[in-house]
C-alpha cells in the first residue's frame, strides 16, 4: 500500500501547489489589466502560503490514504487544479477591483483579497486532499479534511486578530462584519465547488 500511497501525497501536494501558484499569477495578471494596485504584499503572499499550503501538505503528506492509481498523474492534477484556480480568480478578483474603486484605501482592499483567498483556498482542501472522496460502492466523506480546514481557519483568524502578527504580515483590521460577509461568500463558493465537483 505505500506505493500508491506516495504516489497519491504527490498528487495532493502538485494540486495544492499549482492550484495556489495558479490563482495568485491570475489575480496578479488579472489586477495589472485592469490598472489596479499589485493586489498582494509578499508578506501577504506568505500567509496565504502558509494557511493553504504550508500546514495542510505537511498533513496530507502524513494522512493521505491509498487508492486506485489516475491513468496520468499530470492529466489528474491539472484536471481538478487548473478549474480550482479559475474558481478563486472568478470570486476574489472582482471583489479585490470593486473594493479598490469603491474608495476602499489598497491596504484595506489587499487584506480582503488575502482573506477571501485564504478562506477559498482552504474550502478546497477536502475537494483536492486525494482521498477526500473514495470512488464506487460504499462511497464515503472522510472527514479529517474538513477538520484540517477547520483548523486552519481558526488558526488564521487568531493570527488576524494579534497586533503583532498581523502587522507583521501587513495586514489591516477587518470589521467582524466584513469578516462574517467574507466567510459566507467563501462557504457559499466552497458549497458551489463542491457540487460542482
Amino acid at each position: 500500500l505505500e506505493g500508491p500511497r506516495c504516489v497519491d501525497a504527490w498528487a495532493a501536494t502538485l494540486i495544492l501547489l499549482l492550484s495556489r501558484t495558479c490563482y495568485v499569477l491570475l489575480i496578479i495578471a488579472g489586477a495589472a489589466l485592469l490598472g489596479l494596485p499589485f493586489p498582494l504584499t509578499p508578506r501577504q503572499n506568505s500567509v496565504l502560503a502558509f494557511a493553504t499550503v504550508g500546514i495542510p501538505l505537511v498533513v496530507l503528506a502524513l494522512w493521505v490514504p491509498p487508492r486506485r492509481l489516475p491513468r496520468s498523474l499530470l492529466g489528474e492534477t491539472l484536471r481538478v487544479s487548473i478549474p480550482a484556480s479559475l474558481g478563486v480568480v472568478i470570486v476574489a478578483l472582482p471583489l479585490y477591483a470593486a473594493s479598490i474603486r469603491g474608495g476602499v484605501a489598497v491596504a484595506e482592499a489587499q487584506s480582503i483579497l488575502t482573506s477571501l483567498t485564504v478562506f477559498c483556498g482552504l474550502g478546497l482542501l477536502p475537494l483536492i486532499s486525494s482521498g477526500a472522496r473514495e470512488a464506487g460502492q460504499g462511497r464515503y466523506v472522510r472527514w479529517w479534511p474538513w477538520l484540517l480546514s477547520g483548523a486552519m481557519l481558526l488558526i488564521y483568524l487568531v493570527m488576524i486578530q494579534v497586533p503583532f502578527l498581523r502587522d507583521f504580515y501587513e495586514l489591516t483590521p477587518l470589521p467582524p462584519q466584513v469578516l462574517a460577509l467574507l466567510l459566507g461568500a467563501a462557504a457559499l463558493w466552497t458549497a458551489g465547488v463542491h457540487l460542482l465537483r
